[in-house]
């Protein structure tokens, strides 16, 4: 057990020492998720049944790239898109309502 742990020890002290970024070196990476709710509520009030229904979803989208300038300094740039979107239903007796939302968010951010 001693021997993992010293083998372990000395794996990451040379991982460390060699894990320096050269100059022009690329930097590519992002993000991608998906958020979605599905929601729904029965009550009973004034003698009248009622329901509430929501639906959201949330999409978000985020690519990066960077260019190493020199030794460990990064300079790049990242796009953040995101996609709202709420639908709400509600009844009331024999009354219904319904509203929907949708919201873009586009964000620039320089690292």
């Amino acid at each position: 057990m001693r021997f993992i742990y010293l083998l372990f020890l000395a794996t990451s002290l040379c991982t460390i020492g060699f894990s320096q970024i050269q100059q022009g070196a690329i930097l590519i990476g992002g993000n991608l998720s998906y958020n979605g709710q599905n929601s729904s509520t029965e009550f009973f009030s004034n003698n009248t049944f009622n329901t509430s229904d929501i639906k959201t979803n949330m999409v978000t989208i985020r690519p990066q790239i960077g260019f190493f300038t020199s030794n460990n300094d990064l300079l790049g740039i990242s796009i953040n898109y995101e996609y709202n979107f709420l639908e709400q239903t509600q009844t009331f007796g024999d009354q219904s309502f319904s509203t929907e939302e949708k919201t873009n968010v586009i964000l620039f951010e320089i690292f």
